[in-house]
């Protein structure tokens, strides 16, 4: 055995065991087995094949985030925080900031996000190009539409959170409640999102969609009184907590907005199956 490794020819036939050993087993100790711990390593401890496929769909789902955002245009996006930037203000020269700034949150910055998503699912002009993917032009429009919710939901959580902070919400609506302070936002923002998608669908006209919305908006804050004193019109008035924050049924009141405001969301989601009507609307 002596000679034969003196003898230089089975020293050859040493780093083919190596790298059978290497690819086999990812062994580190061998000169041969870099490569195949290189490929072992890779292979077997690192990222796996499942890992290398979700990469790439993640980087989709990332592309279509990136571009939906850029769809929705600097004014739905600027909308939001300028309501309330503009609320704050004139609440601090009229001596009444928390008033001001419950009426920005529970009627305009609702009103703004919800005529933004009428404009948005109103009019689509690669239509066409969107019902031929998978899905339609379904996931499209929900995610517009939820990012837009979701950008306005987290100022109004953040602006209701830095008023508690500062003490500004003690005198209106009262003192804290958590579920009260969540609702008061949540609610008539929901409401108006959702029909505001169901509009846009529906009516297929930015300006239709835009009259309709408003006009009730108006509605509610002109008969706030007709609404307060009949009970069947109470239970779903969106503005309860800028007139009646102490009102014993406003709990369920904020809770039949949010249903009536899952009832629009489902309406939506159904429409927006129905691709012969949306082409059927571009044509009109």
């Amino acid at each position: 055995m002596t000679a034969s490794r003196l003898s230089g020819g089975p020293v050859a036939a040493a780093p083919g065991t190596g790298n059978a050993t290497g690819d086999g087993t990812g062994n580190a100790t061998g000169d041969g087995p870099r490569h195949g711990t290189g490929d072992g390593t890779r292979h077997g401890t690192g990222e796996g094949p499942a890992t290398l496929v979700d990469r790439p769909e993640a980087g989709r789902q990332r592309a279509r985030l990136k571009l939906e955002s850029s769809v929705l245009g600097i004014g739905a996006v600027v909308a939001p925080p300028l309501v309330l930037v503009s609320f704050l203000f004139v609440g601090f020269i009229a001596r009444d900031p928390a008033r001001l700034l419950t009426v920005a949150l529970e009627a305009a910055v609702p009103l703004a996000v919800g005529l933004a998503t009428a404009s948005l699912l109103a009019s689509e002009p690669a239509l066409e190009l969107q019902l031929a993917t998978p899905g339609g032009f379904r996931p499209a429009a929900l995610r517009r539409a939820g990012l837009l919710f979701g950008w306005a939901a987290l100022l109004s959580l953040v602006t209701v959170l830095i008023g508690r902070a500062a003490g500004t919400f003690d005198s209106w609506p009262g003192p804290a409640d958590p579920l009260r302070d969540l609702l008061m936002w949540l609610s008539p923002l929901s409401l108006f999102a959702a029909w505001g998608c169901v509009l846009g669908i529906a009516l297929r006209s930015r300006g239709a969609a835009a009259a309709l919305l408003t006009g009730f908006w108006i509605a509610g804050l002109a008969l706030k009184d007709w609404f307060l004193a009949h009970d069947f019109a109470r239970a779903w008035f969106p503005f309860m907590v800028t007139f009646s924050p102490d009102d014993p049924s406003l709990l369920a009141n904020r809770l039949t907005v949010l249903a009536l405001a899952a009832i629009g969301l489902a309406v939506a989601v159904v429409w927006l199956g129905r691709g012969e009507w949306l082409l059927g609307s571009e044509d009109r």
